[in-house]
């Protein structure tokens, strides 16, 4: 919590020191730092109407038919009880890991840290098979898309009563709408890695970075709907749209791009707007977008006094940043994908940052296009594959992901899901085309179809498009 006591207030350059030490700790130089960790999140929706414009709605997280009454119900068929209200609602998973969810209902599982990708896979398959359980009673479907392309904010309320969320939710409306669209709207597949020992760490998230524009294109699952533009990820551009100072990329790495990462990540952290300032007895209120993390660190708030310590980890926890750097990466580019096709996401990822091999290579292809980093990423929203030049930069990716991984070995990664890079570079990649081409058509035409590829990530049988019968 704050103080007023100066002599307890944080300075800058120890500031600095911790944000830099809290992002890249030290590592043991012999681990290889190959553990993952997956974050699938979900929109749950009440179903689909054949021949309507949309499906049947998003039921509400509390109530006597609300998601959390659901799951309280279906403990017995192998989830246990959410727990927290809605303050804080959450499910401990026995495995390991949890069930969180977002303020418009969006429900996350947060694998355990696994030794290997397919052991975090099977553990998201598994949690995929209870959530299907207990959604078919009140006959609910999973969603794997990037954006609610049937809702907005306004028929999506914020539904989390902890303090933080309506604070949050307040700090980003003077900003702009993207923050209700990110709240309540929005689901990815965030993949979670090893810095590893030594340079890898650094290495590894300015591969990062640099990946997000292919990334966003390749995997993107929320399109713009039909007869809008032809965008291909709105979950990206409201990301792109949110908050410069904390969303995107770290300035410092455009900036100073000689400057090592870890430092630029601490001085970018340091120069991110203050989102929320917490008092002593539990409570939040927004920040003022303008005023810096550094700006608190020189002078006081008038109310609460100077930061601490715990200031600054709480600050860190609200940066976004298209890598987050906590100790491990946290890659955040990808929209939320069915079940048969995350592995094809999280091994190119996997591929290409674990592998020694693999990442020098793609940093050498990408390492050029640094300074035009924020250009690509907005660009690469808009149109996918069809931005010059990416259709053969994700070839390049695909072919040295899969070199990587086979060098990683079956311990880490099964060979059906290595295969999946194969599948999915077959039905999409390779044709110039992003799942959210295949969505777009039927958004408005017929949403039981893109809710069941959303859901399993196959095309309903019947009265398919030449399109969903070419890839499915």
């Amino acid at each position: 919590m704050p103080t007023r006591d100066p002599h307890l207030a944080l300075g800058l350059e120890r500031a600095l020191d911790l944000a830099e030490r809290s992002a890249f700790p030290a590592a043991d130089p012999l681990d290889p730092g190959r553990r993952v960790g997956l974050e699938p999140e979900r929109l749950v929706f009440g179903g689909a109407r054949a021949g309507s414009a949309g499906p049947m709605g998003r039921p509400p997280l509390g109530g006597p038919g609300g998601l959390l009454a659901a799951l309280a119900a279906a403990g017995e068929r192998g989830l246990p009880p959410p727990t927290g209200g809605l303050e804080s609602p959450h499910i401990d998973l026995p495995q390991g890991g949890s069930l969180t969810f977002e303020p418009g209902g969006q429900v996350e599982h947060s694998t355990a840290v696994h030794p290997g990708l397919s052991a975090a896979l099977d553990d998201c398959a598994a949690v995929d098979a209870a959530l299907e359980r207990a959604f078919a009673g009140p006959g609910w479907s999973q969603a794997f898309l990037g954006l609610d392309p049937w809702s907005s904010p306004e028929t999506v309320p914020q539904q989390l009563l902890a303090p933080r969320y309506p604070a949050m939710a307040r700090y980003l409306a003077l900003r702009g709408p993207a923050g209700a669209w990110m709240m309540r709207l929005s689901a990815s597949l965030q993949v979670n890695l090893d810095l590893g020992p030594g340079s890898c760490g650094a290495e590894r998230a300015r591969l990062g970075y640099l990946l997000s524009p292919a990334l966003t294109a390749i995997f993107s699952t929320s399109p713009e709907l039909p007869g809008q533009t032809r965008r291909h990820s709105r979950r990206a551009r409201v990301w792109q749209t949110l908050d410069p100072t904390r969303s995107g990329f770290p300035r410092r790495l455009l900036e100073a791009p000689g400057e090592p990462l870890p430092r630029a990540y601490a001085r970018a952290a340091l120069e991110a707007d203050v989102l929320l300032l917490r008092d002593g007895a539990g409570g939040a209120r927004p920040g003022r977008p303008g005023r810096r993390f550094a700006d608190w660190i020189a002078a006081a708030d008038p109310e609460l006094g100077f930061p601490t310590e715990e200031d600054l980890r709480y600050h860190l926890s609200t940066l976004f940043f298209e890598v987050r750097c906590r100790g491990f990466l946290e890659l955040r580019a990808v929209d939320a994908l069915p079940p048969p096709w995350r592995a094809a996401a999280a091994g190119l990822i996997a591929g290409l940052l674990l592998d020694d091999r693999a990442r020098g290579l793609a940093l050498e292809r990408l390492e050029p296009t640094l300074r035009e980093l924020p250009e690509r990423w907005w660009l690469a929203a808009d149109l996918g594959l069809s931005l010059p030049g990416m259709a053969a930069e994700a070839r390049f990716l695909f072919e040295t992901a899969r070199e990587g991984l086979s060098r990683l070995g079956t311990g880490f990664v099964r060979r059906e899901h290595a295969d999946c890079l194969d599948r999915f570079e077959e039905r999409f990649t390779a044709r110039g085309l992003a799942p959210a081409d295949l969505l777009r058509p039927w958004l408005n035409d017929a949403p039981e179809r893109a809710l069941e590829w959303a859901r399993t990530g196959r095309a309903c049988p019947e009265g398919q498009p030449d399109l969903a019968r070419a890839l499915d």
